[in-house]
């Protein structure tokens, strides 16, 4: 959409130009490689214009993907989440006072309507109900640890494909290893068959519990949504992944985690 949004504003020539240099495969690997990162989708966009060359789009892409999971070697560029967050806790640091004003700031713009003309009624959409008991008390009276967190090298890339199957395989009877190779804390599954979107492992009281997390960013919250994101995270569901999921449940449970968070629009 912001590529043709771009083209829109360009005469024919121009445009031509534009989808020369932002092929539809580029697109593609982009909102793949990215998924979910708008502002370092536009970024890599608005490279890819700026160098010109038509063969730079591959690089471009690489590069930013690196920016964003290269810790500490990349700590400066912007986009890293990691220095991101670092940026803004040392603002917050420097004047927590400016910082609880722009809070309050964002609080109004995004929950009251200063014009009489925009009060309407709407629908108000209930919250569906979720599962009665998220995570079982007594499981977590103890401290909970991820797998192959600790002494991670963040920016560290696993060389070839992995499966959930080798992922899982890894972190339970491989220390955290596949061949010569440290597999990462956290797994993003593929896009096909329906997945959920992270799986980690937590270690509590010396026993593993696969974590399968499903996200979802809606401008409404309704309950055909939560009932998709559960059957997402379901067991029959997860085994299309992971057929041979009841051997990693050692403690004869798997935590499924849905994050629903509606989209609010800033009133104009």
């Amino acid at each position: 959409m912001y590529i043709n949004n771009l083209g829109d504003l360009m005469c024919e020539d121009d445009k031509a130009r534009l989808h020369a240099l932002i092929l539809e495969v580029a697109v593609q690997e982009l909102f793949f490689r990215l998924r979910g990162r708008f502002h370092p989708i536009i970024l890599t966009i608005e490279e890819i214009i700026s160098k010109g060359s038509v063969s730079y789009w591959r690089d471009a892409i690489e590069q930013r993907v690196q920016s964003l999971v290269c810790y500490p070697e990349r700590f400066p560029v912007r986009g890293n989440i990691c220095s991101d967050i670092k940026r803004m806790l040392d603002k917050i640091a420097k004047d927590p006072a400016k910082f609880k004003d722009a809070l309050d700031i964002r609080h109004q713009e995004l929950f009251s309507i200063p014009k009489p003309a925009m009060h309407r009624k709407e629908p108000k959409v209930p919250i569906p109900s979720f599962e009665p008991v998220t995570f079982p008390k007594h499981l977590f009276e103890y401290p909970a640890m991820i797998v192959g967190w600790e002494g991670y090298e963040w920016g560290a890339r696993h060389n070839g494909n992995l499966t959930m199957h080798d992922f899982m395989e890894a972190h339970y009877m491989k220390d955290s290893r596949k061949d010569d190779y440290v597999v990462p804390p956290f797994f993003y599954p593929g896009l096909s068959p329906s997945r959920p979107d992270i799986v980690f492992v937590l270690r509590i009281n010396n026993v593993l519990y696969p974590v399968f997390v499903q996200t979802k960013l809606l401008n409404g919250i309704y309950p055909v949504h939560v009932e998709e994101a559960q059957l997402t995270v379901h067991e029959s569901h997860l085994k299309a992944h992971l057929p041979n999921l009841a051997i990693y449940c050692s403690g004869r449970k798997y935590l499924s985690l849905i994050y629903v968070h509606p989209i609010v629009n800033k009133t104009p």
